[in-house]
């Protein structure tokens, strides 16, 4: 037998795409849309109070409830002129109010209050958003109470007005934005498209070199500025009274609507381009959607695959990585990173890899017959065959997986692997490398010259029916050379 060549054993597995086809995709955009500016004024009035005063009135969020305790958060400049002030609820109830804490007495002193009424009737609490996750262009909207035309106290009427943001200033404490805002909106909600809080109304600015401070009397200007909620949710477990901790709070730190929807029209480009071959323009489609939605799980998983088929498997093990912090239980991404992984010879976390994708689904033959191969690859073809035995209880028809363990069992000279290799046939008919193997396998395991022969001659034909050019002038080798040499089963 030392004349003849042995069957090639390599892993011939695609990447799993894991993802929609286009069409698909492009008939599902999202299920999920941003809010309608009406739907956000309903969320804004009841959570918006107003704050009255003898000489200041502002504007104030219910961030909190506490039994019948209702905190709510403001701006610390709008309680400076009155000693004592009430809060005006949208049903047209008035309540005492108390400072249960002011923020410019913190470490990092911010233009924030903790105030609180009591009352047994019920009101919503609004929801917290995450300002980092809102970026310059966004949608912004703002709801207030202002002192115009006349109106001061609480004969004040809301006002919603919507802008977007322009820019971030104080290291994320603040930002600015174009949402018209006047004199008594200060401690109002700034909402993002999702209709949550994530900002405080602070400052009406003639212009950009105007510092922090009261609206402008007088009326809106081009830059308005803002309190980053995320200001107040760092500061308030560490400045905070006991009263109020951030188990009290409801936040949802959740990509904006608008920047997943944004993120999805990337990633469908990306999907478009990586299907028309073109890895390249996928690359940069993926990495745009990644940009508006960084924790977007498909679209790594996507750019990976373009990496891969652009030969930069190092980026798409990276990616691939990615997926699976974002979300553990991705298994196409443990398969497709245990694939390249096997590809560059990687075979200890190649089988680390189908190991954890066995153990998020353990009914899937393919995950044990990659591993299996990854086991032989790494010369452990005990556990190989048992991966290829489960697979073959797990789909009794997989004739790959029959097929992978005759190879097993040829290289360890066990003759069970004829009985594997005619299975795969049955299975298979056309299964040109399950003739070869079993070619090899009775000339070395059984001497059986005249059915190595028949196996290599329908190998040869299979193959070259099949266009596989390396593979049928291999067979043909072995074919050529046991026709020439009629003892070479009988070699030792």
């Amino acid at each position: 037998m030392m004349n003849l060549k042995l069957p090639r054993f390599n892993l011939i597995v695609q990447l799993m795409t894991g993802v929609l086809t286009t069409a698909v995709i492009l008939s599902n955009v999202t299920t999920a849309f941003a809010k309608s500016t009406q739907e956000i004024v309903e969320l804004a009035k009841p959570v918006t109070v107003q704050i009255n005063g003898d000489f200041d009135d502002s504007t104030g969020i219910i961030i909190a409830k506490k039994e019948n305790r209702y905190l709510v958060l403001t701006t610390s400049h709008g309680l400076e002129k009155s000693p004592k002030h009430t809060i005006h609820t949208h049903n047209g109830k008035t309540y005492p109010m108390t400072v249960v804490y002011n923020f410019r007495q913190s470490q990092n002193p911010l233009d924030l209050a903790l105030v609180e009424f009591t009352s047994s009737d019920l009101y919503p609490v609004a929801t917290l958003g995450d300002s980092n996750q809102s970026q310059v262009s966004d949608p912004v909207y703002a709801y207030g109470y202002p002192d115009i035309g006349g109106q001061e106290s609480s004969s004040r009427s809301a006002q919603f007005t919507g802008g977007s943001m322009t820019s971030r200033t104080g290291i994320e404490n603040s930002f600015l934005h174009t949402a018209a805002t006047w004199g008594g909106m200060s401690g109002g909600a700034m909402f993002d498209t999702d209709g949550r809080v994530i900002g405080v109304i602070q400052a009406n600015l003639r212009g950009l070199t105007q510092g922090i401070g009261p609206e402008v009397e007088g009326g809106s200007t081009p830059f308005n500025q803002a309190i980053a909620i995320n200001a107040f949710t760092s500061a308030m477990p560490l400045s905070a009274p006991a009263t109020l901790s951030a188990q009290d709070l409801i936040v949802d730190r959740s990509i904006p609507v608008i920047r997943r929807t944004k993120a999805h029209g990337f990633f469908v480009q990306g999907m478009s381009a990586y299907s028309q071959g073109d890895a390249l323009s996928a690359i940069n489609s993926f990495s745009q959607s990644l940009q508006s939605d960084p924790k977007y799980a498909d679209a790594y998983f996507g750019r990976a695959l373009a990496y891969a088929k652009f030969g930069n498997y190092t980026n798409a093990i990276e990616d691939w990585s990615s997926v699976v912090r974002l979300e553990p239980k991705y298994i196409k991404a443990y398969f497709n990173r245990g694939l390249i992984r096997y590809r560059t010879r990687d075979f200890a976390n190649a089988i680390a890899d189908y190991t954890q994708a066995i153990k998020i689904d353990s009914s899937d033959p393919l995950l044990f017959v990659s591993r299996g191969v990854a086991y032989y690859k790494a010369n452990d073809g005990k556990q190989a065959i048992s991966d290829f035995s489960e697979a073959v209880k797990l789909d009794p028809k997989y004739a790959e997986a029959f097929y992978r363990r005759g190879e097993v069992h040829s290289e360890l000279q066990d003759k069970r692997a004829i009985d594997d290799y005619t299975r795969a046939i049955q299975l298979k008919p056309d299964y040109a490398s399950a003739y070869f193997g079993r070619g090899y396998a009775r000339c070395s395991l059984t001497r059986d010259r005249s059915g190595a022969l028949s196996d290599f001659q329908t190998a040869v034909n299979f193959y070259q029916a099949q266009g596989k050019i390396s593979e049928h002038q291999q067979a043909l080798d072995n074919l050529n050379r046991l026709q020439r040499q009629p003892r070479l089963c009988n070699a030792q």
